[in-house]
């Protein structure tokens, strides 16, 4: 009887040694002590060796454009609407007043009077140029018929080299080739002679 109690307990004490092996792989491993524990500072150490230098944002360009107030004006070439071309360059020591249009254009047409009356009045000291951007030579002539006497151009291309998303869009350029404005939207008359003043023409007295 003693023999077969002692073999009961025998196979119990094997049974609670095999369990409890299972929950231990089931669960979180026993550390090995030859092993350095990484504590959380550990960690932070190791986070800022491995990050990357910062990077510094390139310069931007100080490269003039040629469209901005201040630049000296890009040089280009238009087409006069009733044929032959010319360059803006070959306006250098007279001011020039440049807009950019299209008989579409509510405010381009509402203006075109404010322009001739700037011609009129400082033709001789101010370059008028109107270039249509969008149109062709006979919607524009017939548009213009007797009525305007300050250069007209057409040259689609040139829209996109000053990339004007609006019209009217006018430009300012002193005796020097040097733009001193540059902006969308119809002008009065008074500011027209605001800024052509403000790039040196006198006028009448």
């Amino acid at each position: 009887m003693k023999k077969l109690t002692g073999l009961i307990l025998t196979i119990i004490l094997a049974c609670t040694a095999m369990t409890g092996c299972a929950n231990n792989a089931a669960g979180t491993p026993t550390p090995d002590p030859t092993k350095e524990v990484q504590t959380e500072e550990t960690v932070t150490q190791t986070a800022e060796q491995t990050e990357e230098p910062a990077t510094t944002e390139p310069e931007a360009s100080e490269e003039p454009t040629g469209l901005e107030i201040g630049d000296k004006i890009i040089d280009f070439e238009f087409h006069f609407n009733e044929g032959g071309k010319a360059s803006i360059r070959d306006y250098e020591g007279k001011v020039v007043f440049l807009n950019f249009w299209a008989i579409f254009c509510g405010p381009c047409v509402a203006e075109m009077p404010n322009i001739q009356k700037l011609h009129e009045e400082y033709g001789d000291e101010v370059e008028v140029i109107a270039i249509n951007v969008t149109e062709g030579y006979d919607e524009i002539s017939g548009f213009i018929k007797d009525r305007y006497t300050f250069t007209i151009g057409r040259d689609k291309p040139l829209g996109n080299t000053f990339g004007i998303k609006y019209i009217p869009t006018t430009y300012v350029i002193d005796k020097d080739g040097i733009i001193t404005y540059g902006s969308s939207g119809d002008l009065s008359f008074e500011k027209m002679e605001e800024l052509v003043k403000a790039a040196g023409a006198v006028g009448k007295e």
